[in-house]
């Protein structure tokens, strides 16, 4: 299920909404609504008192939906399910478009402007950047040596923070570089080889939020 608190209360629970969901949970724009990728390939959405607003009409049967962000126009939502990036109307809840990829999704992110994707994939160690209409491929990030677990924009859009499957965090100018030299290592050593990045969270001032797990 999904557990919704009050940033400025974490001690007690908002909300609980009893759905077995993926990993594929985000806000709406307007921080109002959650939205929620359920294990049998249903979206849902609910308020943030855990009450049920709709189903989409749409769903993707069979997926198991790993990641999912919304353009904060509200327009569309693009979601990592399977080896696919699926584009939805959010006012309609109908699937518009679909992309195949050579391996599963594994985080999938917007730039700040809203006009392109980029993805991180299981079992590999390339990102992948996208135009928003999922059509064209726009740039392959190098091989770091190591299985990319996320990757996202920096606030002006111009570089790139990439996580490996260790702890280790690089930085990417995709402007001057094209993403073909690592130019930065923020992050090194800052914990045994079972600690591996999860998430990195993006903030618009210019900070990054590293999530680690252990992994043994």
């Amino acid at each position: 299920g999904v557990v919704i608190y009050d940033a400025n209360n974490m001690n007690n629970a908002k909300a609980f909404i009893p759905e077995l969901t993926g990993e594929a949970i985000c806000f709406t724009p307007d921080s109002k609504h959650i939205l929620c990728g359920l294990k049998g390939g249903a979206i849902k959405e609910f308020d943030l008192n855990g009450e049920f607003i709709r189903v989409f009409p749409d769903s993707l049967p069979g997926s198991v939906l790993e990641s999912m962000v919304i353009r904060d126009n509200f327009q569309d939502i693009f979601i990592g399910a399977s080896n696919h990036i699926h584009k939805f109307d959010y006012k309609s809840g109908k699937l518009v478009k679909s992309a195949k990829c050579n391996t599963s999704v594994s985080n999938i992110h917007l730039n700040n402007s809203g006009t392109k994707l980029i993805t991180s994939h299981v079992s590999s160690p390339n990102f992948k950047i996208w135009d928003t209409d999922l059509n064209v491929e726009l740039s392959v990030l190098p091989d770091l040596n190591e299985i990319g677990n996320d990757a996202v924009f920096s606030p002006d859009d111009k570089m790139i923070a990439v996580a490996n499957y260790n702890h280790y965090i690089h930085v990417i100018d995709l402007e001057k570089r094209e993403g073909k030299e690592l130019i930065d290592d923020i992050l090194s050593n800052v914990g045994p080889s079972t600690i591996r990045t999860k998430l990195l969270i993006p903030y618009k001032e210019g900070k990054l939020a590293h999530m680690l797990e252990e992994t043994s």
